[in-house]
């Protein structure tokens, strides 16, 4: 299968961002998929971010700062611009089209022996979670596509888990209330992990306490966003967390809500 091939086969799924239809919610079909590749996305440390805004932005930033200790970090995300290899990356630089077609000719094999039926994002999931077993990848930062419960990606196994924030989207999936859309974002979370909660919502505060599995870490108790100025070339920034005092950082990124995104970057 060459690049060509793998985006027609991919084309033939059903794709919520095409058509904008789910199917019932469940994780079964990716699940299936992950046992018959041997689960590769459990091969590696995952920090696993969701959020109504903020998400793609925070899942960089926090790409950046392990980068920057040395690691090799795998990067998922979506949708994407140009091209479908922006959504898989290692190290910041996309997959190769070759890869991504090997990659996606494996899932297409497994698809056919076991006759499960995948879906795009499925695809693209399962592409991203072999890519990022094969390259050996240090930990992997991986961005929900939508809400968290019933995504996908929430079949790794997350040391940490990340909510920016909470608004109301999705609620014909979720439910009409913020607390609806909250109880699915939590969803995320794993048994002796920890919660980076940046929504300091306290109307929200009993479906985090509702984590008892997950170490809470909390905007305004566990870290704290202290100053974040117009800076020349982006923003000037002081942040606390549990472990450390941060000040005059200088993030290379301009809107008011990236201070805020950094934030919880460093948390995690």
């Amino acid at each position: 299968m060459n690049y060509e091939e793998a985006l027609r086969y991919l084309d033939e799924h059903a794709s919520y961002e095409k058509t904008g239809r789910v199917e019932s919610p469940s994780l079964d079909n990716i699940s299936r998929f992950m046992d018959l590749m041997a689960n590769p996305q459990l091969n590696y440390p995952v920090i696993h971010v969701t959020g109504t805004n903020g998400k793609g932005s925070t899942t960089q930033i926090i790409t950046k700062l392990l980068m920057a200790h040395g690691l090799q970090v795998g990067t998922y995300t979506s949708p994407h611009l140009e091209s479908l290899t922006e959504r898989i990356t290692r190290d910041g630089e996309q997959i190769d089209q070759q890869e991504f077609a090997d990659c996606v000719a494996a899932i297409a094999d497994i698809e056919v022996l076991a006759g499960v039926r995948p879906s795009y994002f499925d695809i693209m999931t399962a592409a991203a979670f072999r890519y990022f077993a094969d390259s050996a990848v240090d930990v992997a930062v991986i961005e929900v596509g939508m809400l968290g419960r019933w995504d996908a990606t929430n079949v790794v196994k997350s040391d940490v888990a990340v909510i920016t924030n909470i608004a109301l989207d999705h609620m014909e999936f979720a439910g009409p209330t913020l607390q609806h859309i909250a109880h699915e974002k939590v969803g995320i979370s794993k048994a002796n992990s920890s919660l980076v909660i940046g929504d300091d919502n306290p109307e929200l505060f009993p479906i985090w306490n509702e984590s008892l599995h997950a170490k809470l870490i909390r905007r305004g108790e566990d870290f704290e966003l202290n100053e974040n100025q117009l800076a020349v070339g982006g923003r000037s920034l002081s942040v606390r967390t549990s472990r450390a005092s941060y000040s005059d950082i200088h993030l290379p990124l301009h809107g008011i809500h990236q201070g805020s995104n950094a934030s919880i970057a460093l948390a995690a």
